[in-house]
């Protein structure tokens, strides 16, 4: 598996709480196994998404690594390992078959106060105003006729805004955002908007 995929190339199929490429090597392959979130696509059904599962304890079938440290040299962006959470279950890598530049790292938390918790962290295809622009374009979806869910950008104490993709019966959230050169994905099985709103500012 290799780098996940933004929101704006999802945004005409559907977009997954973690939307990510499928097998090594095919990085704009879309893997529909994600819990439900926001959704552009007037295709998505309850149904489709009861289908939808992520392989919490490896999200990018990555292969394990010692520490957030060991697998810092293999990626092309400054590795972040959040504060507040405490230390990772495992950590995984994109395997070493895919591009240095589409690598990307996996940090599993089997317990804390949110339940399962991963935070993956990847180079995003657009960065700066572009990236922001991005997050503006899909908050102005919400209403829409074929918007299944909501999305929501909440302020980080660095002045910057993560985007919060929200499902439609509003049970699961997902967070993007910037750090440094890579974009950070806050995903869960379990993970609520709430609980994601208040993790933000402590990562």
């Amino acid at each position: 598996m290799s780098k996940i995929t933004r929101p704006t190339v999802l945004a005409a199929i559907i977009l997954a709480s973690c939307a990510r490429a499928t097998t090594p090597g095919t990085s704009n392959e879309f893997l529909a196994n994600a819990p439900p979130a926001a959704s552009p696509s007037p295709t998505a059904t309850p149904a489709l998404y009861d289908q939808m599962q992520i392989d919490w304890t490896n999200p990018i079938q990555g292969e394990a690594v010692a520490s957030v440290a060991a697998a810092a040299p293999s990626v092309a962006f400054t590795v972040y390992e959040p504060q507040g959470l405490p230390a990772p279950s495992a950590v995984f890598l994109t395997p070493a078959s895919i591009s240095t530049g589409d690598r990307a790292i996996a940090l599993v938390y089997r317990s804390t106060p949110f339940g399962w918790i991963d935070v993956v962290e990847h180079v995003p295809p657009e960065t700066g105003k572009a990236y922001e622009a991005m997050h503006q374009e899909l908050v102005a979806l919400n209403g829409g006729p074929y918007t299944h869910g909501s999305f929501q950008l909440v302020p980080l104490p660095d002045g910057s805004q993560a985007l919060l993709t929200v499902s439609e019966d509003g049970k699961h959230a997902t967070a993007f955002w910037m750090r440094g050169d890579a974009e950070l994905v806050l995903e869960g099985p379990d993970l609520t908007p709430d609980q994601a709103i208040k993790l933000l500012p402590t990562i």
